[in-house]
Order: C-alpha cells, then structure tokens, then sequence
C-alpha cells in the first residue's frame, strides 16, 4: 500500500512538473523568427498524422511515467541521497526536454 502511494506522488510531481513547465514557457515572450510561417500548426484545426497523437502522449505523459517507474524503483532500495540525485536529474531532464521545443523554434 505504501509503494502505491509512493507511485502515486510520483506520477503528481510529474504531472505537475509538465504543466507547470508547458504553462510557464508557453506565457514568456519569446522573440519572433525570422522565417515565415508556412503550414498549419493548430492541433484541432488541421489534419495530423497519425504518428503525431502518440508523440504527443509521450510527451506530455513520458515524465509522469519516469518519475512514477522511479518511486517505484526506489521505495525501500535507495538512499535517500542516491534518490535525491535521480530525482534531481530526471527533474532537470524534464525541464530541458519541455524547453527544447521552445528554444529551437526560434
């Protein structure tokens, strides 16, 4: 029971730390391209491959599955420190995976 609830804060922080990222860099005013737009981009307004709904899954859902897989892992078999490091990095990871999208936009 304790290793669900375990899980179950892990899968929270997850999702969280993805809405909290996605919130955050989608509302900073990043600096216009140069390059014109070309192609349709809205997600409800143009077709989309079917390749692009898992991707899109994946992203929004692949931290929240790390970090429930690594509670999950760790409860009762790591350190706290040993933990904390993981934690920590898997943290760092998650932003830098939600910030590429944005940094290599422009």
């Amino acid at each position: 029971m304790k290793r669900t609830v375990i899980v179950i804060l892990g899968v929270a922080y997850g999702l969280f730390l993805t809405w909290i990222c996605l919130y955050t860099l989608s509302h900073i005013d990043w600096p216009q391209s140069n390059q014109p737009a070309t192609g349709c981009h809205e997600i409800d307004k143009c077709p989309m491959p079917w390749w692009a709904i898992p991707v899109l899954l994946a992203i929004i859902f692949g931290p929240t599955v790390v970090f429930g897989v690594l509670n999950a892992l760790a409860w009762r078999r790591w350190t706290v420190q040993r933990w904390a490091w993981w934690f920590g990095g898997f943290t760092v990871l998650t932003i830098a995976h939600h910030s590429s999208g944005y940094l290599l936009r422009s």
